[in-house]
């Protein structure tokens, strides 16, 4: 404030003082010139050297602290919000250098231009170094988030490799709930499949050599006859069609379909194989022979099938893939072992217990083949001895155990 009345004062004087010259040397006004117009000349000529318009001649100013009024020519109030004079905001009038604008200080030296050129580069210079350190230390920060992000993506996969079940994890877990479900349920055609007793089977071969405090359970001869056994499981070998001796009987369809005289041809040769593979004989050109009046009965069979009921050709052509399974295991040498297990289950005259059974297949390696036509009541009274006295073993060994 005093430096504005110390200023506004200097320009009073001297416009007073130019005046005042111009009267004391006696000068009047140019011809066709009024006193009054001379001077408001004189004003505007003075003003020009300052920067002031016509308007702001000093007869004409008006208080500069008034809103509102007119200061300098016409500026508003500098002191209030928006006002002209000293600057807007912060001091940048218009036509200011963005300091103290407006009225007296728009006019510039050139080397006042050459001062903002040469701190505006200054001020660029200072923002490319800033914003070149801000890059290297969002930079840096990203490093440590790589860093950080690998760090934890290794520990998420040292957890989730020691959380998650092996291989044999998984197949221990699904062969246990797999024993659980076996000894739970009975579904007859895993049963009569023989799948089911063979899960079992598998399960009590633990027992081999163990004792446990268990009533035995029996097993009937007529039950035992009617069990299949081979020395392999998954190569589809049964010789439980043919183990009366190579003695059967036809089902109604091939009763009614094939001569008597073809069906007592395909008996003789049946007969004759399994005797000779019973001896330890190969079977040689009779299994061939067998094996072809198969397949022409097979032929048979299907041409006929728009003649027969449906529940007899099915029958029927189990039957025929009985006697397949049935050729496989005479030739892979399956009729000795299993001859010797009929003849080991119905010696004494009084059947055998499972726990028998059992120890018999596995010192033999054995296991039990899918049923044929008429083994389904058997192989159910075996599936659930095996199923109790597995039961019992596991619940007596993790007694014994803890």
């Amino acid at each position: 404030m005093k430096k504005s009345m110390l200023l506004l004062g200097f320009v009073f004087g001297t416009v007073l003082f130019h005046a005042e010259s111009v009267l004391a040397q006696g000068v009047r006004p140019a011809a066709g010139l009024s006193q009054t117009q001379y001077m408001n000349n004189l004003l505007n000529a003075q003003g020009a050297s300052w920067g002031v318009g016509r308007n702001a001649a000093w007869g004409n100013m008006m208080n500069p602290y008034m809103p509102g009024a007119g200061a300098w020519g016409g500026a508003a109030n500098p002191y209030l919000p928006g006002g002209g004079g000293w600057g807007g905001e912060p001091y940048g009038g218009v036509g200011g250098l963005g300091g103290y604008g407006g009225w007296p200080f728009e006019q510039i030296p050139p080397a006042g231009f050459f001062l903002m050129g040469a701190a505006d580069v200054m001020k660029a210079y200072g923002s490319v170094i800033t914003s070149a350190e801000q890059a290297r230390i969002m930079r840096e920060q990203y490093y440590q988030s790589r860093i950080d992000t690998a760090k934890k993506r290794f520990e998420y996969e040292l957890y989730v490799k020691a959380n998650t079940p092996s291989f044999t994890d998984e197949q221990v877990k699904i062969a246990k709930n797999t024993l659980k479900r076996v000894q739970m349920t009975n579904n007859p055609t895993e049963i009569s499949t023989g799948k089911s007793l063979n899960i079992l089977l598998d399960d009590l071969r633990r027992t081999t050599g163990k004792k446990i405090s268990s009533d035995p359970i029996p097993l009937g001869e007529d039950v035992l006859r009617h069990l299949n056994v081979t020395s392999d499981k998954s190569a589809g070998r049964n010789l439980g069609i043919l183990r009366n001796d190579g003695r059967f009987t036809w089902p109604p369809a091939l009763q009614e379909i094939l001569p008597q005289k073809q069906r007592e041809e395909i008996e003789v040769q049946a007969q004759a194989v399994v005797q000779k593979a019973s001896n330890g004989a190969p079977p040689g050109n009779l299994l061939i022979e067998l094996q072809n009046a198969i397949d022409k009965t097979r032929d048979t069979l299907v041409a006929k099938i728009n003649d027969l009921p449906t529940s007899q050709f099915i029958d029927a052509k189990r039957f025929l893939n009985d006697f397949d399974d049935a050729r496989r295991a005479l030739q892979a040498g399956d009729a000795i072992r299993y001859f010797e297990f009929q003849k080991w289950a119905t010696s004494g005259g009084s059947g055998k217990s499972i726990q028998e059974v059992v120890e018999y297949l596995s010192s033999k390696g054995l296991s039990i083949a899918p049923a044929v036509q008429g083994d389904e009541a058997a192989y159910q009274a075996v599936h659930s001895a095996l199923a109790a006295y597995d039961i019992a073993f596991n619940t007596q060994f993790a007694s014994a155990k803890e």
